[in-house]
C-alpha cells in the first residue's frame, strides 16, 4: 500500500530496497542450516560447495543420517525389503538417488512365513527396526548377513537365495 502512494521514483527505491532486505533474510535464515536435525550444521557456502561436489560424496547418508551409508553401495536396481513402523524413520533414501529401487514393506510375523515373504519379494537387502520383531526374524535367518546396525536400524544382505529357500523349507519332525 506504501510503495503504491508514493511517487514513481520513490515507489522504485522502495521495491529495490523490499528485494534487496528479502534476499538478506533468506540468505540469514537459511545462511546455516541443520536439515537433519542432527546437528551437522552446513552454511550456505558448504551447500554451493557440495553442489559441484561428486553425487557419492553428498548422499544423505554421507552427509546426515550414517544408517543410510549402506544404501550408497548397492545397486540401483536391488530390492529393499522394509519395515513400515517407527524405524527406520523414513524411507525416501531406499529408493534411491533416482527413485528406481524396489521398496517393498515387511509383514510376516513368523519365522517361515518371514523367509517365504522375503523369497516371494525377491528381496536383495533388508531394513528393519533394531527393536522390532522383524529384527528378531533377520537375526535368525541363515540366509541374512549383517550389513549395518546402530542402535536404532539394522540392515542385512539377502546372502543367496539358495539359503533363504534352504530356510523355508518345513522342519522336520524327529520321533
Amino acid at each position: 500500500h506504501t510503495i503504491e502512494r508514493l511517487p514513481r521514483r520513490g515507489a522504485r527505491v522502495a521495491r529495490l530496497a523490499t528485494a534487496v532486505a528479502v534476499l538478506i533474510g533468506a540468505f540469514l535464515a537459511t545462511g546455516t542450516i541443520d536439515p537433519a536435525g542432527q546437528g551437522k550444521i552446513i552454511n550456505a557456502l558448504e551447500v554451493v560447495r557440495l553442489a559441484g561436489a561428486p553425487s557419492d560424496g553428498r548422499t544423505v547418508g554421507a552427509l546426515f543420517h550414517p544408517e543410510y551409508r549402506w544404501l550408497d553401495s548397492i545397486p540401483k536396481s536391488a530390492r529393499v525389503a522394509v519395515e513400515l513402523g517407527a524405524e527406520p524413520r523414513f524411507l525416501y533414501p531406499v529408493f534411491g538417488p533416482s527413485f528406481g529401487r524396489a521398496v517393498l514393506p515387511l509383514s510376516a510375523t513368523t519365522q517361515p512365513a518371514f523367509t517365504r515373504q522375503l523369497r516371494s519379494l525377491r528381496a536383495d537387502y533388508v531394513f528393519v527396526g533394531v527393536h522390532s520383531g522383524f529384527n528378531a526374524l533377520a537375526r535368525r535367518d541363515r540366509g541374512l548377513a549383517l550389513v549395518y546396525q546402530d542402535d536404532r536400524v539394522s540392515a542385512y544382505r539377502v546372502s543367496n537365495q539358495a539359503t533363504v529357500a534352504a530356510n523355508s523349507a518345513p522342519l522336520s519332525r524327529s520321533s
